[in-house]
């Protein structure tokens, strides 16, 4: 029984948000999306060819499955290189008065750099965790 309300409101959902965004230019964002299903219920909310639909995803999987029904742009993003994650690390690791970090903390944050594989989001969320600590090893 339940489940029959949830897809009522689902489908209502959908029509209001057709009817809301029909006649007008949209500009829609989906950012993270790690569900294939997702664009098919996007998909049937949305006008054709009045906007555009963005789409960040890790999975290529998700982007391939909008390909089916619409037209696609892949914008495959390289990993910061290390000098560069390194640097995003440390501006949000060590924002304290401290301008030199001792030598081990220099290498723990190169450690902890190499294990995010240059995904910003990854670096940030460390980073500013650690940033929160003393600026100690044990810590």
């Amino acid at each position: 029984m339940k489940g029959s309300n949830v897809d009522k409101n689902l489908h209502a959902l959908i029509e209001d948000t057709r009817k809301y965004l029909e006649g007008k230019k949209y500009l829609i964002v989906l950012d993270d999306v790690w569900e294939t299903e997702l664009w098919g219920v996007v998909e049937l909310a949305l006008p054709k060819n009045n906007g555009m639909i963005m789409i960040t995803t890790r999975d290529t999987g998700v982007a391939d499955s909008c390909k089916v029904s619409a037209k696609v742009h892949t914008y495959p993003l390289k990993p910061l290189e290390l000098e560069n994650a390194l640097k995003l690390f440390h501006s949000k690791a060590f924002q304290s008065d401290s301008k030199n970090p001792s030598e081990e903390l220099m290498k723990l944050s190169e450690d902890f750099t190499k294990k995010c594989d240059g995904v910003p989001l990854a670096i940030v969320a460390i980073a500013s965790l650690l940033s929160t600590k003393k600026e100690r090893v044990s810590e």
